[in-house]
């Protein structure tokens, strides 16, 4: 400690009373690096500007829009509200296992890592250099004497340098790191908002699913029955071979579709499970029983523009992107402009080395030496990084554009499913009752010989069929309010 502090103490003493000018250069140049340029902010407000944040299906309507704060320090996740435990635990599985969750977290330690060194350039560098050698001499032909000169030399040399940064081209190049840094942290919560987005939807298309495969194979075993009545109607003269070939026809398409459902199902679990990451024995453990369908409300989240653009990670993450390519255009602009830096050297000898018995100071030599560099040649490859960086900015700008049109787009497309999927699951569970009334009425018309058993397999098949298609039509209503609710709520 004792050493260290006389080391800096000398240092202070030399540069204060040998090279006042220098030093007091070095005061003033930080000041004045600070009022050059302005941070380039307002990028994103100029691009969005040119988007027009207008919702047309939001005044079409039928939903009851309420305002619900999504960023609220005590909101619940928006997936809770659907009160399924199985879901929930799924959504947690996902979040800590999935795959491109954890990509998109090692990016950002990338980013975290790149902004840190960028930010180390603005501030000094200083440098210990120390060597310790032996050297003989006096050699002959035969080799060495056995009494031969030997002599041992120590040597440090401490070495501060630093580049003022008059024109910011180190700073706009640290913030534009550090304005990256803030993007790929808005692309990881953005890959946990599309990730469970997709999460949720696929496991609402599994329970549609399994709903239709219980609903086909009840369809099978009612089929296996009416080919069963039919064939004993033939050997009574009831029926027709016609009869028969619609009965076997239907049995064989009911099975067909049972076949198609099951491979949908391990379809959809090897993506919920990749989706998820984790494997297919897991995730069929996981999944082994699930909730039900549900029939979302007609209250929903109104949207709100303003969060959109503040708080939507998508959206943020090309805001910040463009930003930085803002910055980065105002280094390349400096890049320009001279350059000036310092370099500091402190030692022991005449030759600006410490040399003999360390740590002894009984003699310090040192210099700083200020260094202004201005380039003359070679500027067009600078003016070359000026027009890419400009290139770039504008690539920024149109970006940032077509991912807000993207959003609004998005979000206004998921007003309208909403409303209309419901129009078309209500009139389909209409169409479904009646089909089912129709169906078993045709059995009692059959029973007391006022209706053919042809009809009643074609009441049947109606019946079916609808059935089915209010199942989908559930899973569709769903689907989109799983895509309205991902789309609206951007805190994460």
């Amino acid at each position: 400690m004792v050493f260290f502090f006389q080391f800096f103490s000398r240092v202070w003493c030399l540069a204060q009373f040998q090279y006042r000018p220098i030093l007091l250069l070095s005061v003033l140049l930080p000041l004045l690096s600070a009022c050059v340029g302005e941070p380039p902010h307002e990028q994103s407000e100029l691009a969005l500007k040119g988007v027009n944040t207008t919702l047309p299906s939001l005044e079409r309507s039928e939903m009851q829009w309420q305002d619900m704060h999504y960023l609220a320090a005590d909101a619940e996740p928006w997936w809770q509200q659907f009160d399924d435990v199985v879901l929930h635990n799924l959504v947690t599985l996902t979040l800590e296992n999935s795959k491109d969750i954890a990509l998109a977290v090692a990016r950002l330690d990338e980013a975290i890592a790149t902004a840190g060194g960028s930010r180390a350039d603005l501030f000094p560098t200083l440098n210990l250099d120390g060597q310790a050698g032996v050297s003989s001499t006096d050699l002959e032909e035969a080799g060495l004497q056995s009494n031969a000169t030997r002599t041992n030399t120590h040597s440090i040399n401490f070495a501060l340098a630093w580049q003022a940064d008059v024109f910011g081209r180190l700073r706009n190049l640290s913030a534009a790191d550090k304005v990256r840094l803030q993007a790929q942290s808005s692309r990881v919560r953005d890959a946990q908002r599309v990730i469970v987005g997709q999460i949720v939807q696929n496991y609402y298309r599994l329970v549609s699913t399994r709903s239709r495969l219980g609903l086909t194979k009840s369809s099978v075993a009612r089929r296996a029955e009416n080919v069963d009545r039919i064939n004993q109607l033939l050997i009574q003269g009831y029926a027709t071979a016609l009869d028969q070939s619609r009965a076997d026809s239907q049995l064989y398409e009911a099975r067909a579709l049972l076949a198609q459902l099951e491979l949908e199902e391990v379809t959809l679990l090897n993506q919920i499970g990749l989706l998820a990451g984790t494997d297919g024995v897991n995730i069929r453990y996981v999944l082994k029983e699930t909730g039900k369908l549900i029939v979302p409300d007609r209250s929903a989240p109104l949207p709100s523009i303003s969060l959109l653009v503040q708080h939507r990670p998508d959206l943020r993450a090309v805001e910040r992107d463009l930003v930085a390519a803002a910055y980065n255009l105002n280094a390349s602009n400096a890049a320009l402009y001279p350059t000036l830096g310092f370099r500091v050297n402190l030692g022991k000898g005449p030759d600006g080395g410490l040399t003999g018995a360390f740590p002894s100071l009984d003699v310090i030599t040192g210099g700083i030496l200020a260094n202004l560099a201005m380039p003359i040649l070679g500027r067009g490859r600078l003016l070359a990084a000026i027009d890419a960086s400009s290139a770039r900015l504008q690539q920024a700008h149109r970006t940032f554009e077509s991912t807000a049109l993207r959003v609004l787009s998005e979000l206004d497309t998921a007003i309208i499913s909403i409303d209309k999927n419901r129009t078309i699951y209500e009139q389909r569970v209409l169409a479904s009752g009646s089909a089912k009334q129709a169906a078993e009425l045709s059995k009692e018309l059959f029973k007391a010989g006022e209706l053919d058993y042809t009809s009643v397999i074609l009441a049947e098949q109606t019946r079916v069929s609808s059935e089915t298609s209010a199942i989908t039509a559930q899973q569709a209503l769903i689907v989109a309010y799983v895509t309205y609710l991902s789309a609206v709520a951007p805190a994460w």
